[in-house]
């Protein structure tokens, strides 16, 4: 089986061993049971290469008209699947999003800056850095693409 991106079911957070930069977001992700929510209404999704989950994501509405969207990768996540990844994911930015949506931000730590550049390949600009804003304390940069 060839990759594929498949709608998210929490499972597929079990199934990931977080690279170690995500390990945090990971175990909040999980203890708050959000990925429940997450994939209601189809905008969850999964990155699958024959039976290894790549990646989670998607978006979450938090109000009218602005989502916010989310990314766990696998350890095992390398650059070849970051070209895939990307690839999908703006299709599916570009085409699943409801009408509604004109706003889609996420957060990518400062201390990682390929969170940065995948962010940029999926066609969000950075609107600044948040201090001190993850759950360890790390400071993010806010990214926002809008539609």
């Amino acid at each position: 089986m060839k990759r594929n991106l498949r709608s998210f079911h929490p499972d597929d957070l079990n199934e990931i061993v977080p690279k170690p930069f995500q390990h945090l977001e990971h175990m909040c992700l999980m203890k708050q049971d959000w990925s429940q929510y997450w994939s209601i209404g189809g905008l969850g999704f999964s990155g699958v290469n024959c039976s290894r989950i790549l990646f989670c994501g998607g978006c979450f509405p938090v109000w009218s008209g602005r989502a916010t969207a989310w990314f766990i990768l696998d350890q095992n996540f390398d650059r070849f699947d970051l070209l895939w990844m990307v690839k999908r994911v703006r299709s599916f930015l570009e085409n699943s999003m409801p009408d509604t949506v004109r706003r889609i931000d996420a957060t990518a730590r400062e201390d990682f800056p390929p969170a940065s550049r995948m962010l940029e390949m999926l066609g969000f600009e950075s609107e600044g850095l948040m201090k001190k804003y993850g759950p360890d304390g790390a400071s993010h940069y806010i990214y926002a693409r809008m539609m």
